[in-house]
């Protein structure tokens, strides 16, 4: 997988607190403990790459039905070595690579794959997952 300049920073909702996130002000009192919980678990999602927005998710849609047509492009597609790459696959994607970023694992993965001329290929309807362990953080 090329560098991934992308990166999750984990603290609450810049510029909010636990009173403000919900629009709610200061001065109508405290949150309910469990609200509070709940607002500073958020991830707050940042990327260096403009062109990649990423998305809180917690749930992998299954594949299109095009990711099954892998044969002539099989030769770009990478062996799922983490628990995270082989749930991927297990939902139907193709897995295109898988790296370690910070505390998360990064895995690429597309939903199309159409031959070309000279053995090349156009990958299509791609991703990348973030996931801690084999849950899923965002997608980008």
């Amino acid at each position: 997988m090329p560098a991934l300049a992308a990166t999750l920073i984990l603290f609450g909702v810049a510029g909010t607190t636990p009173a403000t996130a919900e629009g709610a002000s200061a001065t109508q009192g405290v949150r309910p403990a469990a609200a509070t919980a709940q607002i500073a678990a958020m991830p707050r999602l940042a990327s260096a790459i403009p062109a990649l927005m990423l998305t809180p998710a917690d749930l992998l849609p299954p594949a299109p039905a095009s990711a099954a047509d892998r044969d002539n492009c099989a030769h770009l597609l990478s062996n799922a070595k983490s628990p995270a790459a082989r749930m991927v696959a297990a939902r139907g994607w193709a897995v295109t690579g898988e790296a370690q970023v910070g505390g998360y694992r990064a895995v690429s993965f597309v939903g199309k794959m159409q031959p070309g001329t000279s053995g090349s290929c156009q990958l299509e309807r791609g991703n990348v997952g973030f996931f801690r362990g084999e849950k899923l953080v965002a997608l980008g």
